[in-house]
């Protein structure tokens, strides 16, 4: 078993700028993509969660209805190619058209998606977890 020497670890070090450029300009181009699609179909619940901040006016039309605010809520990860061990949750994705399954549930980082739409999940989650 080999260990990392401090030469080993300074070159790995050095290889982070550059990976989190290509990390950024991933990041980017698949934004591009998701805009691209939501232009061509507006089949989300809540389109905006992947644009701004969510308010309470957001959620005023689905806030007493607990499966759509968990639809609402995992259509932002959805976005990304998650996958869900949820088998009418999994149905409902597979019936978008801008849905494309690439990640199973284990397989997804959740840092995959910016911070403001995780805020924006937990926000929908709080009103979830009100109507429990």
């Amino acid at each position: 078993m080999s260990s990392m020497t401090d030469s080993d670890y300074h070159e790995d070090t050095e290889k982070l700028p550059e990976l989190l450029k290509q990390f950024k300009e991933f990041q980017k181009e698949f934004s591009e993509q998701r805009e691209d699609a939501d232009l061509e179909n507006e089949d989300y619940i809540l389109p905006q969660s992947s644009e701004r901040k969510l308010t309470k006016e957001d959620l005023a039309d689905i806030k007493d209805d607990k499966w759509l605010l968990k639809v609402a809520r995992n259509e932002i990860f959805a976005r990304y190619g998650r996958m869900f061990k949820d088998e009418k949750l999994q149905e409902y994705f597979d019936s978008k058209d801008w849905y494309e399954p690439i990640y199973e549930p284990d397989e997804f980082d959740e840092y995959m998606v910016s911070d403001m739409e995780m805020k924006n999940a937990k926000f929908i989650k709080e009103y979830e977890d009100k109507l429990n």
